[in-house]
């Protein structure tokens, strides 16, 4: 019994005790709690939530890096009782470029996505734009990461929605320190607005895309009055800049200064011909004295003065029952006129005004090719010289190849050039012999020359040239293409052909010569034959090609190429580009030399890229086998800047706004690592290479157009240390 008592008064003891330690058990984990939050908090960019389990304590939150994660949980270990630190502390990734899209629908409703430095930061975005937006709705799509750019990253965010909130719908994007906006205005004053609310970020380079929205109440009216001095007048609207800078050069070039006034470039547009029409409203304006052509909605106006008839029929004729015509003519009884055309197909056509009193029957019988041409008649002038005239014309007409003879005034001028076998002499003396001394002759008229032909031949490295080469084209141009032809060309000049036709064929072939073991081709009237046996690395395939783009439509070709196969270290002079390439895991590959530092690397490719963009199979990540030798340009510049600098490449991926905005972002990371897969397999080092998405964040072009969204559909490279 006294043993049952005394275990009962110990257990009592120790319960006791038990229930009196509790209590600074609870001070002490309060304690270390305060002191470990007291240690994280001058660490932390954010806030961190601190836990403590007796000793035990445990982070949670978000950190800039690995370093500062690191280096929250080594202050929480130093703090004095602390045995075990528990972290759930996430790593921000870092974003680069850093990026900020807001989207305002014509609702109202504003999306906004991008990247923001912290929450803070993201929740006064959102409430900024929760309070521009009034009873609209604000969409947050915005995440954490590192890398905001130097400068008030709120602040511009606020700046690009500031001037979203002057316009009824429209997009705004920051990517680092360039922004772009787009968008449509309600008014002239909004339009204003929404450009100086930009000016409150000075740090951005902006690109303003925004236009007038009309009501649709307005009439879209677009009006140009040229007097007969000075310049012409504009007003009125254009769809775009580019019309509006297109019509407003057409009307300097009508009177040689820029026009008064000017067009204001507004939205919504006219019917999609508009632009021509308003273009051919200015050809037309060209014709009068002076006048007005004015567009307003569908209605198409021209008014004015012209000098004859004639005139007047003519710029009927150029309207086509297009155009509503107020014509006045100041002189309804014009001089005679007569124009005769021959053309290189041996055809004949002729227009004018016959004078009062001239029988048809005299410009018929002397030249029956005329008995279908219709003229006017009641004309000024003497019928009995119209005669002669007429008989003058009629004997030199057969001797041409291509002539126009113009019988006007007291004067005949003829141009042109003869048939092979005529003398230009000969033919002015009989036209001044029939014509007599009332008429003037002016012949300015060229004979015709030989035809011309050209031979090229290679064999032992050796080129051979002959032939006679067309006017324009001289013996020296021609050699100094073929530089082992020096010594063996015998080459005229002046025969009958188009230089423009036959220059770029023939130096299409000074480019395949060197390329051949044995080549031999002849141009004649409009044919060329080719046969060459081809070094290795160049294909037939390419030769071809060559000899496609310079040919033309111009040239009947006739080919006979054979091949090489390569070997791994052969070189080559590229016919598509004359670099030089190396032959490398079954890749030619451009050779580039340039200084290998981030900023020359990026524009290298940049360059690439602006002239010719990577293509794809139609919505999927496959690279289009054209873009292939693109790939390879690109990798010969990637390997240079990528072998000896430590440098990284960014390739980005980018997709207009068609589909969503998920499955964008997807197909264009997927292209991005297509892109870097096709570097690598080149000999890029593929851990030298990141691939990013950017789906349709960063447009470079308008995406309401069929152009604008091919621009935005792109592969972009960015060299970073």
């Amino acid at each position: 019994m006294r043993k049952v008592l005394a275990l009962l008064m110990l257990c009592a003891l120790a319960f006791a005790g038990w229930h009196a330690a509790d209590p600074k058990a609870e001070a002490i984990e309060a304690d270390i709690a305060a002191r470990a939050s007291e240690a994280v908090a001058p660490l932390a960019a954010h806030p961190i939530e601190v836990e403590t389990d007796g000793r035990d304590v445990r982070l949670a939150g978000v950190a800039d890096s690995a370093e500062a994660r690191d280096a929250l949980i080594d202050a929480a270990r130093a703090v004095r009782g602390v045995r075990v630190v528990e972290a759930a502390i996430e790593v921000l990734p870092a974003a680069s470029p850093y990026v900020f899209t807001a989207t305002k629908a014509t609702d109202g409703t504003l999306t906004l996505a991008g990247h923001a430095p912290s929450e803070a930061v993201r929740d006064a975005i959102v409430a900024g734009a929760k309070e521009r937006a009034g009873g609209s709705g604000v969409v947050d799509e915005i995440t954490l990461a590192t890398g905001v750019p130097d400068g008030d990253w709120q602040a511009m965010i606020d700046a690009a929605l500031a001037s979203l909130e002057h316009l009824n719908s429209g997009s705004a994007s920051l990517a680092d320190l360039t922004g772009a906006i787009v968008g449509a205005a309600p008014s002239t004053e909004e339009l204003a607005a929404a450009a100086r609310a930009l000016e409150a970020s000075p740090g951005i380079d902006w690109t303003n895309g925004t236009w007038l929205e009309l009501g649709i109440e307005d009439p879209y009216r677009f009006e140009a009055r040229m007097l007969r001095t000075g310049p012409v007048r504009l007003s009125g609207y254009a769809p775009s800049a580019e019309a509006r800078d297109a019509l407003t050069g057409a009307a300097e070039a009508l009177r040689d200064t820029p026009p008064a006034g000017g067009l204001i470039v507004a939205l919504p547009g006219p019917a999609e011909d508009w632009e021509e029409k308003a273009a051919a409203g200015l050809d037309l304006l060209a014709k009068l004295l002076q006048g007005t052509v004015m567009l307003v909605d569908q209605r198409a106006i021209l008014e004015g003065q012209v000098e004859t008839d004639p005139e007047a029929k003519a710029i009927e004729a150029a309207a086509a029952g297009a155009w509503e015509l107020r014509l006045t003519v100041l002189n309804p009884d014009p001089a005679s006129h007569l124009t005769i055309r021959v053309d290189r197909d041996g055809g004949v056509s002729a227009e004018g005004r016959l004078p009062r009193g001239f029988s048809r029957r005299e410009l018929d019988e002397p030249m029956p090719d005329l008995k279908g041409a219709s003229f006017e008649g009641d004309g000024g002038g003497a019928p009995e010289d119209w005669s002669k005239a007429a008989i003058g014309v009629a004997a030199v007409l057969p001797r041409f190849r291509e002539a126009e003879i113009d019988v006007r005034g007291d004067r005949i001028r003829v141009t042109g050039q003869l048939s092979r076998g005529f003398n230009a002499e000969e033919a002015r003396s009989a036209l001044r012999s029939a014509a007599g001394p009332a008429w003037t002759v002016e012949f300015d008229v060229s004979e015709a020359p030989p035809e011309a032909v050209f031979v090229a031949r290679v064999e032992n490295g050796t080129t051979e040239l002959a032939g006679i080469l067309p006017a324009g084209l001289t013996a020296e141009d021609v050699t100094a293409l073929f530089p082992t032809a020096e010594g063996s060309a015998t080459l005229t000049g002046g025969g009958e052909g188009d230089a423009e036709t036959w220059q770029p064929l023939i130096a299409a072939l000074a480019r395949i010569a060197p390329a051949s073991e044995t080549l031999e081709a002849k141009m004649r009237g409009g044919e060329l034959s080719l046969a060459a046996a081809l070094r290795s690395g160049y294909t037939a395939r390419d030769v071809t090609a060559l000899i496609g783009d310079a040919a033309g439509d111009t040239w009947e070709t006739t080919l006979d190429l054979t091949e090489t196969e390569p070997a791994e270290g052969d070189v080559r002079v590229s016919l598509a580009t004359g670099e030089t390439e190396d032959y490398h895991n079954g890749f030619w590959m451009p050779r580039v030399s340039f200084a290998p530092d981030p900023e020359t690397c990026s524009a290298k490719a940049g360059e690439l890229l602006e002239q010719s963009q990577v293509t794809f199979v139609t919505g999927s990540a496959e690279i289009d086998t054209e873009a292939q030798y693109l790939i390879n340009r690109l990798a010969a510049i990637a390997l240079n800047c990528l072998a000896e600098t430590g440098q990284t490449l960014v390739v980005g991926g980018h997709t207009d706004t068609v589909g969503d905005a998920q499955s964008n972002i997807r197909l264009s990371r997927d292209r991005a690592n297509a892109v870097a897969d096709a570097l690598a397999a080149r000999g890029v080092p593929r851990d030298h290479l990141l691939a990013f998405g950017y789906g349709s964040f960063r447009p470079v072009a308008d995406n309401e157009t069929e152009e604008g969204r091919a621009k935005n559909r792109r592969i972009t490279f960015a060299f970073i240390e």
